[in-house]
């Protein structure tokens, strides 16, 4: 194989080529220029229409309730902040925000920010293969809960949550439901008024476009305190002047996903099948995350005996490119939250490492892997087993 064998598709997806395409000529804004984008201010009314409804169509929402942002992390940022400063900004009192134990760091640091401002946030736990536990989250809705977060596709494993199941149970308390979208939205059909949602995000560069772009659905009706203020657009709820080329990138993704998601899907999730056969017969390597309701394109393994960033460095020096499973906790050495919360035990957490593949992965790429990672697995054990005085720098 030429190249690297890029299996990081959750973390970022390269961008895709009618993505760049749409954008380059956008990225004129000289107004001198009769093309430049600056040079008729309707062009831009009309590009950034075009793009939310495009957008709209990938959330099953409609146009005006797609609020554009930086990307999911702001997203995240401004359902959960946004939500809760207008409880207060109308009179309310700091209420209950419950999260999910193995949500993106996107979620986590806003709902711990809010703690610290007086709300109360508490942590809805998860079995074992990381899906919210339904009768204890019915258990911590009080009168007083205002806002519940749990993510569509947890971001480390894949597991799928049940959405529109625990939507019906925070409705009954009178509560609003966000959900992170930014990963399911790639590898499945996502509609909002199916799911039930009040609150979803979205993420350009999750699903083939340029990074710094993202849309958070906000169900008509629901009110927002923006977090960045400055003008009118987005109906008041994000100030500042519009990356015009940005956006439209994302949209053209997000046609994309919806002209390729019905075969793309069963593609990649078949490619994710063949690690899962080949990684069951290898001796100490689990699976993380539910078995079955899985974006089956991600395979989350647990490899006994070996740690997880050494493994992945065997494989980059082979030119595979995989991630951590606690990428968002790597520099911190710590194992990964996600899969703490699921009961795995540190040392395993540790040997986790993350395979994601995308529209442009192919079988012989998976074929490449599956013939180096044993190899890699078998070599790190060695060199764990030996004395250390014998190890020496290899």
């Amino acid at each position: 194989m030429k190249g690297v064998i890029y299996l990081m598709h959750s973390t970022a997806t390269p961008l895709h080529p009618r993505a760049r395409e749409r954008m380059l000529p956008l990225l004129n804004e000289d107004p001198r220029e009769p093309d430049g984008l600056l040079a008729d201010g309707r062009r831009i009314a009309r590009l950034l229409a075009e793009s939310r409804e495009m957008v709209a169509r990938l959330a099953g929402a409609t146009p005006d309730e797609i609020v554009f942002t930086s990307g999911g992390t702001e997203s995240c940022n401004l359902a959960l902040k946004g939500v809760a400063l207008q409880r207060l900004a109308r009179g309310g009192v700091p209420g209950r925000l419950l999260v999910a134990g193995t949500e993106h760091t996107a979620v986590l640091y806003p709902a711990r920010t809010l703690a610290r401002l007086g709300f109360e946030v508490r942590e809805v736990p998860v079995d074992r293969h990381g899906v919210v536990a339904l009768d204890a989250l019915a258990d911590m809705l009080g009168a007083n809960t205002f806002l519940v977060s749990v993510a569509l596709a947890t971001a480390e494993t894949g597991t799928l949550q049940p959405i529109a199941e625990i939507a019906r149970i925070v409705r009954e308390r009178g509560a609003l439901l966000h959900t992170d979208a930014c990963l399911a939205a790639a590898g499945l059909r996502v509609d909002v008024k199916d799911l039930g949602v009040d609150l979803a995000s979205f993420s350009s560069h999750k699903i083939g476009g340029p990074r710094g772009a993202g849309a958070l659905y906000v169900r008509d009706g629901v009110r927002l305190t923006p977090l960045i203020e400055g003008g009118v657009a987005e109906g008041g709820r994000r100030g500042g002047a519009e990356p015009v080329a940005a956006y439209a990138g994302f949209a053209e993704a997000a046609r994309i996903v919806i002209e390729e998601g019905p075969s793309e899907g069963p593609r990649q999730a078949g490619l994710g099948a063949m690690m899962e056969e080949s990684f069951a017969g290898i001796d100490g390597v689990t699976l993380n995350g539910h078995p079955e309701r899985r974006l089956r394109g991600m395979v989350n393994v647990s490899v006994a005996g070996v740690d997880g960033e050494a493994l992945l460095l065997r494989l980059a020096a082979q030119g595979i490119a995989a991630s951590s499973g606690s990428s968002c906790f790597a520099e911190t050495g710590k194992p990964s939250h996600v899969l703490t919360a699921m009961g795995v035990a540190q040392d395993l957490a540790r040997g986790s490492v993350l395979f994601s593949v995308g529209r442009d992965t192919t079988a012989a790429e998976i074929r490449a892997l599956l013939s180096v990672f044993p190899r890699a697995v078998e070599s790190l054990r060695a060199i764990a087993a030996r004395p250390p005085d014998s190890q020496g720098l290899a």
